[in-house]
């Protein structure tokens, strides 16, 4: 959260953390439209998995206000919930005011109990889109794969042959050779 601090100054209203290890298909002008009808302090997208094992997890009423946050228990089924914090996470700049300056300050150890403490309007945005934490080599791996398998797309790719792609702005050069698999 101190790197969210940082960029205060920069930021005029409601702004977008998403972490960089992450891949997904979350519609988020729909999310950023939830976040604003819902007056929320905080909008935190949250996904369900059958193995929330190493994830923060979320609890939330039928109002999809949430009502219980913790990181990475060491027990998920003592919290009753395989909801995930997906590290994308709308915010309103009055968050700033919660986070210290010029020390180490982590948002899910710290800010969001200090929210939910608060009582500050923190809500969920379920997504059943697709969403990977690729963090590790495996998952890594995984987010080439459901790209090369069609699970998800991107709008500026181009299919230069059998499970090579480019962005449409990639040159090309006389002599360059390509051997599979390129990632």
């Amino acid at each position: 959260a101190g790197a969210i601090k940082n960029c205060g100054k920069l930021l005029k209203d409601t702004f977008l953390v998403m972490t960089g290890d992450l891949l997904t298909t979350i519609n988020l002008n729909e999310m950023k439209n939830f976040h604003h009808k819902k007056n929320a302090f905080i909008t935190m997208c949250t996904k369900e998995l059958d193995d929330p094992t190493g994830y923060g997890l979320v609890k939330f009423d039928s109002n999809r206000r949430i009502t219980r946050f913790i990181e990475k228990p060491e027990d998920w089924r003592e919290f009753n919930t395989n909801s995930i914090n997906t590290a994308v996470w709308f915010m309103d700049l009055g968050v700033l005011d919660f986070i210290p300056s010029n020390v180490k300050y982590s948002a899910e150890y710290e800010l969001f109990p200090a929210l939910l403490k608060a009582r500050k309007p923190f809500y969920s945005y379920p997504t059943s889109e697709y969403w990977l934490d690729f963090g590790n080599p495996s998952k890594y791996m995984q987010a080439h794969r459901a790209f090369f398998d069609g699970q998800i797309e991107f709008d500026n790719a181009i299919q230069i042959s059998e499970k090579f792609w480019v962005e449409d702005k990639f040159d090309i050069y006389p002599g360059m050779k390509f051997q599979k698999p390129l990632y």
